[in-house]
């Protein structure tokens, strides 16, 4: 019985391998990413069905490591493969069912979607999902090597550097002097390797700078702007910014650092900004504070200088902006920078007001646009929760002024309790003359209203 049962196995078991190896199914499996395997990728093969017949299919993948064996086991949702060339798609896929996994790879491959690293086989067998029988089938090895995140270290974020390139004109008691920042100190760059890396591993890192416009984000300058300035191949883990380079003019800047393993990029960093100079100047809130003052201070007419509301109408729209036409032109482009020798930007900067609300509307267009970026050109519209809080905060000090001089009693002598009731009073009574829509508005620690685009050229 033993002997027959057997037979029986070894006869299926050449049955399916000459069904398998018929030549009517050929599966090929793409290899993933250098050092680089998500479980997507597993699925990512092209089949050629080189016979007349359509099949009803579905994949069933295994990945196993070298050192601690199984893996996991998983299978597709069935699709049909008509007769021809199909690169498997994600729609084709689904669902995907995870029949068993490796229990200390369990919570990772869950997770993550990826596998910790190591060294795996992965094979895909595509099955008749009809008869069960294996129609073709593909195996690959890959490294896979998980790294950390690169930690950025100094400059901090948002910090202030000296070093950039604008001449000041300082006055002193007897004259003027004229001085170059340039002269300060260099910028120093330092961060944090990825880890863990093995010896045998050859690490390069990848400094990028690309300066921030207007109300752009850093993050935002980094996918968008061309690159003020890059360093590749650095061996070390900090780089000072260097003199032939373009010097950091006023404004701020976005940096980030790439690692590279055996010249494949395993990790980046957070994007994060430094501040070279003044940052150039936008449309002020004190310009939103005035028209806020002039549309509501008719109301209760605690703004005097503006006159009576008799003698003033309501300007539901009253607005106010600046604009800064700026760019260069150059026989070369700086050392490491991909900026082109010529280029400009508009940045208009619009101060708004609708019905007493302030808003902003900073547009900005450039001549460094480009298709492998994120356009640069942008509008964004921008309600300013800020200055409303700052303009119920100014009336609150009025009032109080005017119960202090009532009261005839001067601030600094007030002990603790009387400051206390002090502020509460005269929140009170502004609140009680405040419009609804400002008093639901002032209610919110912070309140943003913002609507973005970005304007492409055809």
């Amino acid at each position: 019985m033993k002997k027959t049962l057997f037979a029986l196995l070894i006869l299926i078991t050449l049955s399916l391998n000459l069904y398998a190896q018929s030549g009517k199914v050929i599966i090929i499996l793409k290899q993933p990413p250098p050092l680089a395997f998500k479980l997507e990728n597993m699925w990512k093969v092209t089949l050629n069905n080189l016979s007349q017949q359509t099949y009803r299919v579905q994949l069933r993948g295994v990945a196993t490591e070298v050192n601690e064996g199984f893996i996991a086991d998983a299978v597709t949702g069935v699709f049909t493969l008509p007769p021809g060339v199909k690169s498997v798609t994600a729609g084709d896929i689904k669902p995907i069912k995870v029949n068993e996994t490796n229990p200390k790879y369990e919570d990772v491959v869950k997770n993550v979607g990826t596998v910790p690293s190591g060294n795996y086989d992965i094979c895909v067998y595509a099955i008749d999902a009809e008869t069960g029988m294996e129609l073709a089938s593909d195996c690959i090895s890959t490294e896979v090597l998980n790294l950390s995140q690169v930690d950025l270290l100094s400059p901090e974020d948002n910090f202030s550097v000296s070093g950039f390139s604008e001449d000041i004109e300082q006055k002193t008691e007897t004259k003027y002097e004229l001085y170059s920042t340039r002269s300060s100190q260099p910028v120093l760059f330092s961060w944090l390797p990825p880890s863990p890396v093995s010896s045998g591993q050859r690490v390069t890192y990848r400094l990028k700078i690309a300066q921030m416009y207007q109300m752009q984000s850093a993050y935002d300058a980094m996918q968008s702007n061309p690159l003020y300035y890059s360093a590749d191949n650095l061996m070390a883990t900090i780089y000072q910014y260097p003199v032939a380079a373009r010097p950091l003019s006023e404004g701020r800047y976005a940096w980030q650092v790439e690692a590279f393993v055996n010249g494949v990029l395993m990790s980046s960093s957070e994007v994060w900004q430094i501040r070279a100079g003044n940052e150039p100047s936008i449309v002020s809130n004190e310009e939103k504070l005035k028209f806020m003052r002039r549309y509501w201070a008719l109301n209760d007419g605690t703004y005097n200088s503006m006159g009576s509301e008799s003698q003033q109408k309501k300007k539901p729209f009253m607005f106010s902006f600046n604009s800064k036409l700026y760019g260069e032109n150059a026989n070369r482009s700086g050392t490491g920078s991909d900026k082109e020798p010529e280029y400009g930007y508009w940045e208009v900067n619009p101060a708004l007001s609708f019905y007493g609300l302030p808003f902003s509307a900073p547009m900005l267009f450039s001549s460094e646009n480009s298709e492998s970026r994120q356009n640069i050109n942008t509008l964004n519209l921008s309600l300013d929760a800020s200055v409303i809080k700052e303009f119920i905060m100014e009336k609150i000090e009025r009032e109080k002024n005017k119960l202090l001089e009532k009261g005839k009693k001067e601030f600094s002598k007030l002990t603790d309790k009387q400051k206390d009731k002090l502020e509460s009073d005269a929140k009170g009574k502004v609140s009680s003359k405040l419009n609804p829509m400002l008093k639901i508005m002032s209610s919110f620690r912070s309140l943003a209203l913002v609507l973005a685009t970005r304007i492409t050229h055809h």
